[in-house]
């Protein structure tokens, strides 16, 4: 089976009215795309074209990649790395014990639990500047 328009329709849906519960309010950006496969790059078949919704979360970003048949839902860090990927099927999308539901839930929880770690900058500071004595 596929992925049809209304359920498409349906997540899209759940994601605005998940961001427009957000401080302050987002918006998701939506494109397409095709993974290609190192194999027989000449044969359609093997490339896999996705449409992909993008949206922030309180911790982190969230990518959806919705494939014929199969979605992943994934939280990002600030550089695109995938922290965490929850697959979906095109079963029972609209159902709450659907797994695109379950998946947004996990995600959710992820990004509530997630604390993004900041990097340690060393930057030398010019005391007298701020009007500082100079420390040995």
């Amino acid at each position: 089976m596929s992925f049809v328009i209304s359920e498409l329709i349906h997540i899209v849906s759940t994601v605005d009215d998940l961001l427009s519960m957000s401080e302050p309010p987002s918006s998701i950006s939506i494109s397409t795309g095709c993974d290609d496969s190192d194999e027989n790059e000449d044969e359609y078949e093997d490339e896999k074209i996705f449409i992909k919704l993008s949206f922030p979360l309180k911790n982190s970003n969230a990518e959806i990649k919705i494939y014929d048949s199969v979605g992943i839902f994934s939280a990002m860090n600030c550089n695109g790395e995938p922290l965490k990927n929850m697959e979906f099927d095109d079963s029972s999308v609209s159902e709450t014990n659907g797994s695109f539901k379950k998946a947004l839930k996990q995600i959710r929880d992820f990004d509530r639990q997630y604390v993004g770690q900041l990097k340690s900058v060393h930057i030398p500071v010019d005391r007298a500047s701020f009007g500082l004595a100079e420390v040995n």
